[in-house]
């Protein structure tokens, strides 16, 4: 009886350590996991940086845009030509331009929103199922019963 009370304790120390390396795999791959999300965050902040800035100098643009069409309708007052056929131009001229300043907004949210999603999907195709990290964490997963249960 002692020397299978030993040969139980063994096969129970070797499960430990199976499982003791299991943990220990698993919180290397969510380390891993989590050090790539927050590598694709990084990638993400730098192009969200550098679309802000395209944005941005889009936007200044239109701004200039919007200045020298005041300046040549102004210039058209003054010089006698019909101004309201100008400011009709410069009033259709504007809602182009905040047509197109919404257009790229909308076009960088769903790149912002596109990326997320591309990130997410990315760690949760690395992630194992909610399943068996559950039934890791409640430790009922490939746990076997001590090979001695049936004999008491």
């Amino acid at each position: 009886v002692e020397h299978r009370l030993a040969e139980v304790e063994e096969a129970g120390d070797a499960n430990d350590l199976s499982e003791m390396q299991q943990r220990h795999n698993i919180e290397v791959s969510i380390r891993t996991l989590h050090e790539q999300g927050q590598a694709q965050c990084s990638t993400v902040e730098r192009e969200m940086a550098a679309a802000d800035a395209a944005v941005t100098s889009l936007k200044a643009q239109l701004a200039d845009l919007r200045r020298e069409a005041n300046a040549l309708v102004e210039e058209s007052a003054t010089a006698g030509e019909p101004v309201a056929t100008m400011e009709k131009q410069l009033e259709e001229l504007r809602r182009s331009n905040d047509l197109m300043a919404a257009q790229l907004h909308l076009h960088d949210s769903k790149n912002t929103l596109r990326r997320a999603a591309d990130a997410a999907a990315a760690a949760d195709a690395e992630m194992p199922p909610a399943a068996e990290r559950s039934s890791r964490a409640a430790g009922t997963g490939d746990r076997q019963p001590p090979p001695f249960a049936a004999d008491f």
